[in-house]
Protein backbone atom coordinates (compact mmCIF):
# COMPACT_ATOMS: atom_id res chain seq x y z
CA UNK A 1 0.00 0.00 0.00
CA UNK A 2 1.39 3.39 -0.97
CA UNK A 3 1.60 6.21 1.54
CA UNK A 4 -0.73 9.18 1.24
CA UNK A 5 0.62 12.06 -0.80
CA UNK A 6 1.53 15.20 1.08
CA UNK A 7 -0.07 18.48 -0.03
CA UNK A 8 2.95 19.80 -1.98
CA UNK A 9 3.04 16.55 -3.98
CA UNK A 10 -0.63 16.47 -4.96
CA UNK A 11 -0.61 20.19 -5.77
CA UNK A 12 2.41 19.68 -8.04
CA UNK A 13 0.84 16.67 -9.77
CA UNK A 14 -2.46 18.54 -10.29
CA UNK A 15 -0.57 21.50 -11.78
CA UNK A 16 1.36 19.14 -14.07
CA UNK A 17 -1.94 17.62 -15.23
CA UNK A 18 -3.35 21.08 -16.02
CA UNK A 19 -0.27 21.89 -18.11
CA UNK A 20 -0.17 18.49 -19.85
CA UNK A 21 -3.08 18.88 -22.25
CA UNK A 22 -4.04 15.24 -21.55
CA UNK A 23 -7.34 13.90 -20.31
CA UNK A 24 -7.41 12.85 -16.68
CA UNK A 25 -7.61 9.22 -17.78
CA UNK A 26 -4.54 9.54 -20.05
CA UNK A 27 -2.57 11.43 -17.41
CA UNK A 28 -3.40 8.87 -14.71
CA UNK A 29 -2.43 5.97 -16.97
CA UNK A 30 0.93 7.50 -17.87
CA UNK A 31 1.69 8.26 -14.22
CA UNK A 32 0.51 4.91 -12.87
CA UNK A 33 -2.09 6.61 -10.69
CA UNK A 34 -5.72 5.69 -10.16
CA UNK A 35 -8.09 7.87 -12.17
CA UNK A 36 -10.07 8.69 -9.00
CA UNK A 37 -6.87 9.93 -7.33
CA UNK A 38 -6.10 12.31 -10.19
CA UNK A 39 -9.72 13.48 -10.25
CA UNK A 40 -9.63 14.20 -6.53
CA UNK A 41 -6.34 16.08 -6.64
CA UNK A 42 -7.38 18.16 -9.66
CA UNK A 43 -10.74 18.97 -8.05
CA UNK A 44 -9.06 20.06 -4.79
CA UNK A 45 -6.48 22.16 -6.65
CA UNK A 46 -9.11 23.90 -8.79
CA UNK A 47 -11.18 24.59 -5.71
CA UNK A 48 -8.15 25.99 -3.90
CA UNK A 49 -7.27 28.26 -6.83
CA UNK A 50 -10.85 29.53 -7.24
CA UNK A 51 -11.08 30.28 -3.51
CA UNK A 52 -7.83 32.25 -3.63
CA UNK A 53 -8.99 34.24 -6.67
CA UNK A 54 -12.50 35.12 -5.50
CA UNK A 55 -12.96 38.69 -4.33
CA UNK A 56 -14.27 39.24 -0.84
CA UNK A 57 -18.01 39.57 -0.52
CA UNK A 58 -19.30 42.25 1.77
CA UNK A 59 -22.75 42.36 3.30
CA UNK A 60 -24.41 45.39 4.76
CA UNK A 61 -26.99 44.86 7.48
CA UNK A 62 -29.81 47.37 6.97
CA UNK A 63 -30.79 49.69 9.80
CA UNK A 64 -34.08 49.17 11.58
CA UNK A 65 -34.94 51.52 14.39
CA UNK A 66 -34.98 49.91 17.76
CA UNK A 67 -33.50 46.60 16.69
CA UNK A 68 -30.07 46.00 18.29
CA UNK A 69 -28.81 43.56 15.64
CA UNK A 70 -29.67 45.76 12.66
CA UNK A 71 -27.42 48.75 13.06
CA UNK A 72 -25.99 49.18 9.54
CA UNK A 73 -22.75 47.27 10.14
CA UNK A 74 -20.81 45.78 7.21
CA UNK A 75 -19.43 42.22 7.39
CA UNK A 76 -17.16 40.18 5.18
CA UNK A 77 -18.68 36.79 4.43
CA UNK A 78 -17.36 34.31 6.98
CA UNK A 79 -17.65 36.70 9.90
CA UNK A 80 -21.17 35.59 10.81
CA UNK A 81 -20.22 33.54 13.86
CA UNK A 82 -18.02 36.32 15.19
CA UNK A 83 -20.75 38.92 14.59
CA UNK A 84 -23.39 36.80 16.30
CA UNK A 85 -21.10 36.24 19.29
CA UNK A 86 -20.42 39.98 19.55
CA UNK A 87 -24.13 40.82 19.36
CA UNK A 88 -25.01 38.67 22.36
Amino acid sequence: MQKRAEKPEWVRVAEEFEASGLTQREFAGRRGLRLSTVQSWVYRRRRQVSTEAEPAVRLRVPRFRGHPRCDGRVFDVGERAEAEAAAT
